[in-house]
């Protein structure tokens, strides 16, 4: 009713000021009414994280995406992989990336931020063959974003990588053209260092 909206309203207020103990409480109060929602949600696993409350904040996150094509389902999606990747739930995150986007109606802009964060999450698993292949699937799906520089330098650093399989020449090639398209990247200085030593350890460039 309106008495709902007027204060779901007021709760949202408050949220968007940051004042993050008095919207927990009025989202509380709804909720206890047996009047959630998907957007409640959402915002008391803010909420929660906020309050370093990592595990509330996840039951938060996963009831949100229990309830498909609300507007806050990507960001749930995102912010349960980022919290299982912090807790180094490496193949949890993973599988919520497999189970909820891969085949989802979510359009680029939701799965953009979505598929590098999985990219740095095999990354971080020193799965250094997965990286690859989704940092260079990042680069193909997403050539407008502005995190090119950032999955070429990762990309780059992770085919240097590849157990027994390393192509030195290929990391190389990379690291040079994030130096000339990108020259203001804060990986810029990064890509000359490894530039400087695979001239040194590996290649003979002529």
């Amino acid at each position: 009713g309106d008495k709902e909206d007027y204060r779901k309203k007021l709760a949202n207020e408050l949220f968007n000021q940051n004042k993050f103990d008095e919207a927990k409480v009025r989202y509380q109060t709804i909720m206890d009414e047996g009047n959630p929602d998907s957007e409640i949600y959402y915002k008391m696993g803010i909420i929660e994280k906020e309050f370093g409350k990592h595990q509330q904040a996840l039951e938060f996150f996963n009831k949100n995406i229990e309830e498909k094509n609300n507007p806050y389902f990507s960001n749930a999606i995102y912010e349960i992989m980022n919290l299982l990747k912090r807790q180094q739930k490496y193949s949890e995150a993973i599988d919520i990336f497999y189970n909820h986007v891969v085949g989802s109606s979510l359009d680029s802009s939701d799965t953009e931020s979505l598929s590098l964060l999985l990219s740095d999450i095999y990354f971080n698993m020193k799965d250094y063959l997965s990286a690859s292949n989704e940092y260079r699937r990042f680069i193909e799906l997403f050539p407008a974003s502005l995190y090119l520089d950032k999955a070429l330098f990762y990309l780059a650093y992770s085919i240097e990588n590849l157990n027994n399989n390393s192509d030195y020449k290929e990391a190389y090639r990379l690291y040079k053209e994030l130096i000339e398209k990108y020259p203001e990247s804060k990986y810029r200085k990064n890509s000359k260092d490894r530039i400087l030593y695979l001239e040194r350890h590996y290649l003979k460039i002529n």
